[in-house]
């Protein structure tokens, strides 16, 4: 656990173990894992229609919209763009309350299904959506120092984003987003990914489940690890490469951005936080120097 740069570029804070980042997107899969285990547990069909469970109000003068699926959700076949109505920053697009496509049939990266699903979850459990990432991913695997919004507990240790060199003061997260409103540090995320290593939290065949494939992504520009062919699994994206298959998912909030990959065969991996929008040049570096063969065992 290597750590680098400061908190702030103001407070010149060095960057500790208890620093706290914006994980972004990369909260995804934590809320997957979430609902991986509510499937094994019989709580949600993952095939069931979320229309039978809770009707998507926005989206149901389109009758597809009552084929979308969890398992559409969490591999981006759901039909709905990344955002319906601005999302949760704010900014409007101009969809008009219409699927892209039929659901199961396509791959769309959607922000808006996962918020979909994650107000079906809290209608089917009866609980806040951090009650149930807090019993279904944080107990299990011993995290403590993470929210899905910036609770008291964490926001003398939240560090702050910069573009380039100059700090940028956004409000912080008060509401839980499960798309992406994640604040951990790199201990809680190692001992996430510890835990998947070791299997922990899902029966084998749950976590077969998991990582399978579920639909090919065929935009180049998305395939992060050099590799030939990338798919999304039921919350994380996989990519073929020469030296294996690498699983991850990545996050940009622009002066936040993140990735957590790893091989299970070689149990090899990595976990990136950085609070500035060049992030991704550090991101490239581990990728070649873990994943590009180097290491061998």
């Amino acid at each position: 656990n290597k750590q680098f740069g400061v908190e702030s570029t103001i407070s010149q804070k060095p960057v500790s173990n208890s620093s706290i980042f914006e994980i972004a997107s990369v909260s995804k899969i934590f809320f997957a894992f979430a609902v991986n285990r509510l499937v094994e547990k019989g709580l949600i069909d993952i095939d069931r229609p979320l229309f039978e469970y809770l009707p998507f109000e926005q989206i149901q003068k389109d009758e597809r919209s009552k084929l979308i699926t969890a398992r559409h959700v969490l591999s981006h076949q759901s039909g709905l763009p990344n955002w319906l109505w601005g999302g949760p920053n704010g900014w409007k697009s101009n969809n008009d309350g219409e699927l892209l496509f039929t659901p199961g049939t396509n791959y769309q990266y959607s922000g808006e299904g996962y918020e979909y699903l994650g107000r079906v979850v809290e209608k089917i459990t009866g609980k806040r959506i951090q009650e149930v990432i807090d019993e279904e991913v944080f107990l299990p695997m011993g995290i403590n120092n993470s929210s899905f919004s910036a609770i008291n507990k964490l926001m003398p240790n939240i560090v702050v984003g910069h573009t380039g060199d100059y700090p940028m003061f956004w409000d912080l997260n008060r509401e839980a987003w499960v798309a992406g409103s994640m604040y951990s540090n790199t201990m809680d995320m190692s001992k996430f990914m510890i835990g998947i290593m070791q299997g922990k939290g899902l029966t084998k065949e749950s976590y077969k489940k998991m990582f399978a494939p579920q639909i090919e992504n065929k935009e180049p520009f998305l395939h992060f690890f050099g590799g030939n062919r990338q798919w999304h699994s039921l919350g994380f994206e996989l990519e073929d490469t020469p030296n294996g298959r690498i699983i991850h998912h990545g996050g940009n909030n622009g002066d936040f951005q993140a990735r957590f990959a790893l091989q299970l065969e070689k149990k090899v991996g990595f976990i990136l936080l950085t609070n500035n929008d060049n992030g991704f040049l550090m991101d490239l570096a581990l990728q070649e120097y873990l994943f590009s063969g180097r290491i061998s065992n």
